[in-house]
């Protein structure tokens, strides 16, 4: 079933990299869930700074991409530009 979102999600937005964040989404919560299960402090600590550390990577792409995306509207001129 979450494949079939997944596929939609990349039929709808053609951007392979929210298929990745969302997949990642659904491992590190299902990492998070066996690791409470498991209750062992070590491993724990370790599942959390795992998920902290893929947010901050998550962060950067996001970031990047937005700046990418403005870096591209800066490169390309509109056809308007040239019709004033």
């Amino acid at each position: 079933m979450r494949l079939m979102k997944y596929r939609r999600t990349f039929e709808e937005n053609h951007d392979p990299q929210r298929i990745d964040i969302l997949v990642d989404k659904h491992y590190f919560k299902n990492l998070s869930r066996l690791s409470r299960e498991i209750d062992v402090k070590v491993i724990t600590d370790y599942v959390e700074g795992l998920i902290d550390f893929q947010n901050m990577i998550t962060l950067f792409r996001v970031k990047n991409k937005i700046v990418m995306q403005d870096f591209w509207k800066l490169l390309f001129l509109k056809v308007e530009q040239f019709q004033k």
